[in-house]
C-alpha cells in the first residue's frame, strides 16, 4: 500500500508545495482551521483532501483510514516563541500546538515526521502568571519542555516530569495510561534539528527556521547539502555551489516607485529617517548601480524580460525614445525600527501584518528610488557639448578626448565683482540672488561634450539617438556615465564600462542602482540588491524598495530641491546631494518608494511562478493584506523539498522531472 503524506498546519500551501516539487504529486491530507488559507491551498493542490478544521478535531487514525503515513509535517504556530514576540504574554493553547506531533506519532506511527518553526522553539517552557494577569516563559526554565519533548520522541522521560502532565492535558489522554507510558518509556524515534537559511537552498531570501526531523525507520536522519552560497565564498568561486538568488530578481522593476514628497498621506518620521540612512549608505556613501530596461514590450513567445543588467556588461541598444535611467533602489520595511537593506541581498521576512496605519499592511515593504542627473562636457576645441544622455561625439585616435561631467550651476551677468572678489557663482543649491531692474542676468550653466583641437570636425556634436560620427586620429570624445538603465521592458542591459549597444532611434537606458530597507524591526541600514532578500515574516516586518534613479537630461528643479532639502535634514546639513558613480558626478533630483507587492515577496519565498495567490478555485478575488498573511505565515517550498529529497529519495523524483 502506498504511503500517505499528511500537512498539518498547512496554510496557504508552502510546505505542500516544497513536498510536490520532490515528489511530482500533491500531498494526500492537508489541515489548517483557516477557511482562506484552505481556499489558497485548494486551488493549488485540488487532489489534496483537505481539512478546514482545528488540528485538535482531527483524529489521524480516522483521517488516515489505516494507510500508512510515510510522511507528516507540522509547522505550529511561531508567534509565541519568535523573537518579534517579545515579553508579551502568551496563550498556552497556541504555545503547546507542538503536542500534536506527539499525537500523530502515538496514533498512526509517521515513518518519518518534519517540524518546522522558528528557532527559539528551543526555548520551549513552562509558563508562570505575568504582572497584568496572563502568562508569560518561566527564564529559568527556558528548554525545559522542549528537552521532554524530544525525550518523549526518541528514548523517554522521567515518570514525574511536569511536560508529561502537560502534554497529557493538551492531548486528552489519561497521565497513567497506557499511552503516558510510552512517552515514560519513549516512544522511538531518532530526533534531530538545526537552523537552516532559505537562501542556501534557492530561495532569495536570508530567511531562517528550525528544522527537526523524527524517523522511526531506523534509518538516520539527512540533512541536505546546500546548493547555494555567498558568491564571493571559495565554494562558488570554485564552481561547485550556486550563487545565492538575489532581492534583485524578485523585484518587478516595471512598477513605479512613486515620489516620496508629493503623498495623499505623508511618510511617517521613522520611515524617513530609514530611508535616508539606506541613501546614505547605498547612494551617497556606497552606489551600487546596475542598468535596467523599462519600455521595449516583449511577446508571449518566450522573450526574456529581464529587467536590469549590470555595469559590467555592454549597453543595450539605444533607441529613440529615451528610456533609460540610473538608479539605486532598496527596500524600506515601515516597522519596529528598521531603516533598509540593499536590494541585492536577501529579501526580509514576508510578514502577515495587519490593517493598521502608519506602515500599512504586513506587505508594507517599500521600494524606495532617488534621481540623478549628470551632463558631460569637453575641455577642448569648438564643441559646445551634450547631455550625458545623447551619444558620444566622434572618438579620435590623437589621445586627447577629454570628456568631464559638470554639474549645472548659476552665473551672475548683470553686475560684476569688486575689485579681488571671487565671480559670482552660486549653486543651484542656494538661493537666486537678487533680482534687479536692470535685468539681473543670470545664467544657467550646464556641462557639455566638448572636442579637444576642432581639425576636421565642426559644431556641437550629435545626439545619443543619431549614428556616431567616424572615428578619427585627430579628435577624442568619450561618454562619462555611470550605470545604465532601459525603461521600457526586461531587457538585460550592461555596464558602463563595457561597449554599448545599438543605439537606436528610440533610446530606452537609464542607470539604476538599487537596494532594500527596512522599515521596522531590527534593520538598520538595509541591503544590496545581489544579495538574498531579508526574513518574510507574519509578525509585521516591513521592507520596501529604495531606487535612486540618474536621469540623463530634464530633472525638476523644483523636485531637486525637495531631495537636497530632504538630505540635508535627515543626512547632515553639509550634504551636497551628488554622488559619484565611477569618477562621474551626479545630482540626486528625486527619491521615490514603493511597497513591495504580493507576488515580489512569494517569489522571495521561492514558490514557483505558478502557484496563484489571488483568487480561490471558486473565483472568489483575495485581497492584497490576504495574500501577504498567507505568505508570511508560510514555508520556503525550497525548504520543504530540500528536506523531503534528503529523506524520503525513495518517493522523489529526479529534478530535471520536477523542473
Amino acid at each position: 500500500m502506498r504511503e500517505i503524506i499528511v500537512d498539518n498546519f498547512a496554510g496557504g500551501g508552502g510546505a505542500s508545495t516544497g513536498i510536490e516539487m520532490a515528489i511530482g504529486r500533491s500531498v494526500d491530507i492537508a489541515i489548517n482551521h483557516d477557511p482562506n488559507a484552505v481556499a489558497m491551498h485548494t486551488t493549488n493542490h485540488p487532489d489534496t483532501l483537505h481539512y478546514c478544521e482545528s488540528v485538535f478535531d482531527v483524529n489521524p487514525e480516522v483521517a488516515t483510514t489505516g494507510r500508512p503515513v510515510g510522511l507528516a509535517w507540522f509547522s505550529p504556530d511561531c508567534r509565541h516563541f519568535s523573537k518579534a514576540k517579545g515579553s508579551k504574554p502568551v496563550e498556552k493553547e497556541i504555545r503547546g500546538l507542538a503536542w500534536i506531533v506527539i499525537r500523530w506519532a502515538l496514533a498512526v506511527r509517521p515513518r518519518v515526521m518534519m517540524l518546522e518553526n522558528v528557532e527559539e522553539f528551543k526555548t520551549w517552557g513552562p509558563l508562570i502568571a505575568s504582572a497584568d494577569g496572563g502568562q508569560r516563559p518561566d527564564p529559568e526554565r527556558a528548554g525545559e519542555t522542549f528537552e521532554a519533548f524530544c525525550g518523549m520522541l526518541s528514548g523517554g522521560i522521567p515518570a514525574g516530569h511536569p511536560a508529561l502532565v502537560e502534554c497529557c492535558e493538551f492531548l486528552g489522554i489519561s497521565a497513567d495510561g497506557m499511552q503516558a507510558q510510552q512517552l515514560v518509556a519513549g516512544l522511538g524515534y531518532a530526533v534531530d534539528y538545526r537552523e537552516l537559511r532559505a537562501c542556501d537552498f534557492g530561495a532569495p531570501t536570508i530567511r531562517k527556521r528550525f528544522f527537526m526531523v523524527m524517523r522511526c525507520d531506523g534509518v538516520p536522519v539527512t540533512w541536505p547539502e546546500v546548493t547555494h552560497a555567498d558568491p564571493k565564498s571559495p565554494a562558488v568561486q570554485a564552481g561547485k555551489l550556486v550563487p545565492w538568488r538575489t532581492a534583485a530578481e524578485c523585484i518587478d522593476w516595471s512598477i513605479a516607485a512613486p515620489t516620496i514628497f508629493v503623498r495623499k498621506k505623508p511618510l511617517a518620521e521613522n520611515t524617513l529617517k530609514r530611508i535616508a540612512r539606506g541613501i546614505q549608505r547605498f547612494v551617497l556613501d556606497n552606489p551600487t548601480p546596475f542598468i535596467v530596461k523599462c519600455n521595449h514590450t516583449s511577446t508571449r513567445s518566450g522573450y526574456d524580460c529581464f529587467r536590469g543588467q549590470s555595469l559590467n556588461e555592454p549597453l543595450q541598444t539605444i533607441t529613440k525614445k529615451h528610456g533609460y535611467a540610473i538608479a539605486v533602489p532598496h527596500l524600506t520595511k515601515f516597522r519596529t525600527g528598521a531603516t533598509g537593506q540593499d536590494v541585492t541581498e536577501p529579501v526580509p521576512t514576508v510578514t502577515a501584518g495587519t490593517s493598521r496605519r502608519p506602515g500599512g499592511n504586513g506587505h508594507a515593504l517599500g521600494l524606495v528610488e532617488a534621481a540623478l542627473a549628470p551632463f558631460i562636457a569637453r575641455q577642448f576645441g569648438a564643441s559646445v557639448g551634450h547631455g550625458a544622455g545623447e551619444p558620444s561625439a566622434t572618438i579620435t585616435a590623437g589621445g586627447g578626448g577629454k570628456s568631464q561631467l559638470v554639474m549645472p550651476t548659476l552665473i551672475q551677468m548683470g553686475y560684476g565683482e569688486r575689485p579681488g572678489q571671487e565671480p559670482r557663482v552660486p549653486g543651484l543649491h542656494k538661493p537666486l540672488g537678487t533680482v534687479v531692474a536692470g535685468g539681473g542676468k543670470f545664467g544657467l550653466v550646464a556641462a557639455n561634450l566638448v572636442k579637444h583641437y576642432g581639425g576636421n570636425y565642426q559644431g556641437a556634436g550629435v545626439g545619443m539617438d543619431e549614428p556616431m560620427h567616424s572615428v578619427t586620429t585627430v579628435d577624442h570624445h568619450a561618454v562619462v556615465a555611470a550605470h545604465l538603465m532601459v525603461n521600457n521592458t526586461g531587457h538585460p542591459g550592461g555596464e558602463v564600462g563595457q561597449p554599448t549597444h545599438t543605439i537606436t532611434t528610440g533610446n530606452h537606458h537609464a542607470a539604476v542602482t538599487s537596494h532594500l530597507v527596512k522599515l521596522r524591526g531590527t534593520c538598520r541600514d538595509g541591503q544590496r540588491t545581489d544579495e538574498p532578500m531579508p526574513t518574510v515574516t507574519a509578525g509585521g516586518l516591513h521592507v520596501g524598495e529604495v531606487k535612486t534613479l540618474l536621469a540623463v537630461d530634464g530633472y525638476d528643479e523644483l523636485r531637486a530641491q525637495q531631495a537636497l532639502e530632504f538630505l540635508r535634514e535627515y543626512c547632515g546639513p553639509d550634504s551636497t546631494g551628488l554622488v559619484t558613480i565611477e569618477g562621474v558626478v551626479y545630482r540626486i533630483v528625486d527619491i521615490g518608494m514603493r511597497m513591495l507587492q504580493p507576488h515580489e515577496l512569494y517569489r522571495a519565498q521561492g514558490f514557483p511562478e505558478w502557484y496563484i495567490i489571488d483568487r480561490d478555485y471558486r473565483g472568489v478575488k483575495y485581497a492584497k493584506d490576504k495574500q501577504v498573511a498567507r505568505c508570511g505565515n508560510a514555508v520556503p517550498p525550497p525548504f520543504a523539498e530540500a528536506l523531503v529529497r534528503a529523506n524520503l529519495p525513495e518517493l522523489c523524483q529526479s529534478k530535471e522531472i520536477a523542473a
